[in-house]
Parts: C-alpha cells; structure tokens; sequence
C-alpha cells in the first residue's frame, strides 16, 4: 500500500465498531500558491467528524473562487448536475481537486498503480481533470458517507492553467456515463 499522506487521525468508522486507525490521504488543487497549506484543515476535520470521503466545494456556503470564469462555472454546474442525476448525490463542486479520505478506503477506489508507464498516445485514465471525477464517482457507487467543506481557490500567482475548458468538460462528462455504467455492472443493474 502506498504510504499515507497526513497526520494520524482515529475515529468512529461507520462500518465498523473499532475505531478507525487508518491515515486519510489528501489531495489538493492544481493552482501555485507559495503559503497555501499543504492540507485543508476542512477536510480533515470533516474525516474526524466522520466522513468516510471529504471534498472541498468553492460553490459551498462560506466556499468561493477568485480564478473561475462564467464559462467555467456553468460548465461544473452541468456536470454536477449530471453526476448527481446518475449517482444520487447532492455534490455542489464536482471538478474541485481538494479531496481527503481514509487509507482504507484506495481498494474501494480500485484505482490504477501509480508506476503504470504511460501509453504511447498520451495519458492513462484517471491522469487528467476526470480524476476528481472518478473519485467522487466511486466513493458514491459505494454509498460512503460524503462530505462537501467551503474551501477557497484563490488567483493562480505562477503559470499558466492546463485545463482546456470543451476537451476537459467532454473528458468528464464520458468519465461520469462510463462510471455509471461501471456502478451498474458492479451492483448488476443492467440498462
């Protein structure tokens, strides 16, 4: 297993009656800000508080975003709406990257090696923007309780962004119909 990110932390672990002992693992927005903390605090209290997964939300009450564009936005607030069609969710930022959850939980994620090289005709699935989207897919699928924290995207200070709006919004809706699919065959709902 690969080595957990973050601090330990135990709690109530809801499919358990032991306390939780694994380590949450975090992952954290694309943007480049030199004092930005390595870790929402957010998102690990809201493990503590029991969360099985916690995600940031800029559209969150007390969340907000200095970098997104209307164009942006209204495509999340599509895809959103989509995903929580498809999976029963209520999420209100599918396409943020601040995600924590519990160690224990990377078999139910079911996600590639991280060594894997890359195919000749260029990334593996999951490398790109989908990622978040295949997480959140997944942890729903799999009925984990979920929690959406504020979190704030502040102005990139360094670079340029690599998110192609149109590709990237098209790479996620196809994620989001191939992980329904997946969740139905998983359960054995066929359509």
């Amino acid at each position: 297993m690969p080595t957990p990110v973050g601090s330990h932390l135990a709690t109530s672990h809801p499919r358990t009656s032991h306390p939780r002992t694994s380590q949450p693992r975090t992952s954290q927005p694309r943007t480049s800000h030199p004092r930005r903390p390595r870790r929402d605090p957010g998102v690990a209290s809201a493990l503590v508080a029991g969360a099985d997964f916690a995600k940031g939300s800029r559209f969150a009450t007390g969340g907000g975003s200095d970098d997104i564009t209307l164009l942006r936005r209204s495509g999340n607030a599509g895809l959103n709406g989509v995903a929580n069609a498809l999976f029963g969710t209520a999420y209100t930022d599918l396409c943020y990257g601040c995600n924590a959850f519990w160690a224990d939980l990377l078999p139910v994620l079911d996600l590639p090696p991280v060594n894997l090289p890359a195919p000749a005709e260029g990334m593996l699935w999951g490398d790109g923007f989908e990622i978040e989207t295949v997480l959140n897919c997944r942890i729903a699928a799999a009925g984990l309780k979920i929690t959406e924290v504020p979190s704030i995207e502040r102005l990139r200070m360094f670079g340029e962004t690599n998110l192609r709006t149109f590709a990237d919004g098209t790479r996620v809706l196809r994620t989001l119909l191939a992980e329904h699919r997946r969740a139905d065959r998983r359960s054995g709902r066929h359509r």
